[in-house]
């Protein structure tokens, strides 16, 4: 009898010491980064405008992030809920213009996230869960410094490419020693963040350039500390 009370309490503290904490956390992200790139470079000249469109996927873009919030479980520690701030550098994306020439985009956006959080096996030493949830970001790719003006704001700064929107995010996640967890999750947003240089005259000539940037599809590791 005395075996099987020992027995209980160890797997009550390891249980204790595994399950999700609620708390206020810190944490970061890396990414592997992918964006559709879609635009038409266009050309005036004696009244008749020729447009050239182009576009590109870029893939695997590596990047970092910051993220604060908070999060809650319920009274048992497996089922749970977190809100979070989140500071995403998504890194140099590539853009090919309309002669197939790279160009590299400066990509970060801001979120605002909620997520649902399921801790659903129990392990020796970890707990196995599984989220989900969706969040409000806004983006923005930026072009590097540039001799062409369809690359400039009227300020000749880099032009931008803005846009928000909502995001869908899953995955995977273990806790262990209770205030710390790793994850496995992707992020996908299909919003548009949008450039409309006008057309911009040079001479008898004048040249635009309209890009959009969308699909955004990222695959990241997580790792998380909970106060």
């Amino acid at each position: 009898m005395k075996k099987h009370i020992f027995a209980f309490v160890v797997v009550a503290v390891a249980n204790l010491l595994n399950a999700g904490e609620s708390g206020v956390f810190i944490g970061g992200s890396l990414s592997l980064n992918n964006t559709s790139y879609s635009g038409v470079y266009s050309t005036l000249e004696n009244n008749i405008t020729t447009d050239y469109p182009h576009s590109n996927y870029s893939h695997n873009a590596f990047g970092a992030s910051a993220r604060i919030g908070y999060q809650k479980f319920s009274s048992d520690a497996r089922f749970g809920g977190r809100f979070y701030v989140e500071y995403d550098n998504n890194g140099y994306a590539t853009y090919r213009d309309e002669n197939g020439a790279k160009r590299k985009m400066d990509a970060y956006s801001l979120a605002l996230n909620a997520d649902v959080l399921f801790d659903i096996k129990q392990f020796q030493s970890a707990v196995f869960g599984i989220f989900a949830g969706g969040g409000l970001v806004l983006s923005t790719h930026k072009f590097p410094k540039s001799r062409y003006s369809i690359y400039k704001d009227s300020d000749n700064s880099p032009a931008t490419l803005e846009g928000y929107g909502l995001s869908a995010q899953a995955g995977l996640s273990l806790t262990f020693l209770q205030k710390h967890r790793v994850e496995l999750e992707v992020k996908y947003a299909n919003f548009v963040s949008s450039y409309d240089s006008d057309f911009i005259h040079l001479g008898t000539k004048a040249e635009s350039l309209k890009l959009e940037a969308q699909g955004f599809l990222n695959y990241r590791l997580n790792y998380i500390y909970v106060f």
